[in-house]
């Protein structure tokens, strides 16, 4: 649908989505009352400057495809959560430390799966949970057989995801380490196709981890500087 170009001053329905908009996107409007003030201008101009567009403050037709491509990138958990039962995925190593590994999904809910990971000696099995916008790793152990563990208690869960899925969205992990989506469109390339992904940074004092998630796949990447 065509929008109108407003700018300062400008009010109306298309002023109100436009805020709506902005604040989806983590820029500060205020008030999403329809009225093209000075703050509503000021994350224009942000927004412009981000995506490398003329920084004017008014809102046309190349800012309005920005913000509707922008808003495209906007995804949430479940768009993460993507496993299908009985299916193996396969995880090329670089480094002798981070020998190729295997994943095979054992069982599979609405809102968990448990995955048995495999390089050639033990099996690791991890069971991950969907739930209230985030991804967490509720259980991991080796284990030689094939048990269904998605209903075992939790001792030590971790949040391997958190919404909002936007730069900068940080929260503390077990041993005092920072967890946080350090970007949300990165280019990377694995044997089987190159994607957009969204990259997660662990870090503590001595390492940093870097973890590739892509929508509707899901974990594709992980690199430990």
């Amino acid at each position: 649908m065509a929008r109108s170009t407003v700018s300062i001053g400008s009010t109306g329905e298309d002023v109100k989505y436009l805020q709506q908009s902005l604040t989806k996107l983590s820029y500060s409007v205020g008030p999403t009352d329809g009225i093209f003030g000075s703050k509503t201008e000021t994350s224009v101009r942000l927004f412009q400057k981000d995506k490398g567009l003329v920084i004017d403050g008014i809102v046309g037709y190349s800012t309005w495809t920005a913000i509707d491509n922008a808003l495209k990138l906007l995804f949430t958990i479940d768009n993460y959560f993507s496993y299908k039962e009985n299916t193996k995925y396969v995880y090329e190593g670089k480094w002798s430390e981070y020998a190729s590994y295997s994943v095979v999904v054992d069982y599979l809910t609405a809102d968990h799966v448990q995955l048995r990971a495999f390089d050639g000696g033990v099996d690791l099995v991890k069971v991950i949970e969907n739930k209230d916008g985030k991804l967490t790793l509720l259980l991991s152990r080796e284990s030689d057989y094939r048990e269904n563990l998605i209903t075992m208690p939790s001792n030590n869960p971790e949040i391997l995801l958190k919404e909002p899925l936007i730069k900068g969205t940080t929260w503390t992990i077990t041993g005092n380490k920072k967890r946080y989506i350090s970007n949300v469109e990165v280019d990377i390339t694995t044997p089987l196709s190159k994607y957009k992904a969204l990259e997660v940074t662990t870090e503590n004092k001595s390492d940093k981890t870097l973890d590739y998630y892509v929508a509707n796949i899901g974990l594709v990447k992980f690199h430990q500087h």
